[in-house]
């Protein structure tokens, strides 16, 4: 998210007179800054309904994706995190998920799990 929002942010200032710059991005910047404050509130169930309106909206984005990964391990819901894994296993940027995996595991104590999905960056 915090890259959409740099993104948008540089793309407005390089492009002033862009119209697109906002019609393009502006959603994605406010699905992001949507799904903050609702994360720093502990509104779980909230940050996953933006960020699923998001992605049928198409406005995907990895760390959205990560989020979601997140999302469905403290929930509890394990077919939401399995979903976001799936997804991002064709993708470039899947060291993201790892990332997450790996952080999810450490708090649960599986370090050697968190070792390896650590290590697939």
């Amino acid at each position: 998210m915090s890259a959409a929002l740099g993104c948008t942010t540089r793309a407005e200032q390089q492009y002033p007179e862009a119209t697109f710059v906002r019609s393009v991005l502006g959603p994605v910047t406010r699905a992001a800054a949507a799904l903050r404050q609702q994360n720093a509130a502990g509104r779980y169930a909230e940050s996953r309904a933006v960020a699923e309106k998001a992605l049928a909206d198409k406005l995907e984005t990895m760390p959205m994706r990560r989020l979601l990964y997140q999302l469905g391990e403290l929930q509890g819901d394990a077919d939401l995190a399995r979903r976001q894994i799936d997804w991002a296993t064709n993708h470039a940027r899947s060291f993201d998920i790892s990332g997450a995996r790996g952080q999810v595991a450490f708090f649960q104590g599986r370090v050697n799990d968190a070792r390896k999905h650590s290590q697939k960056r």
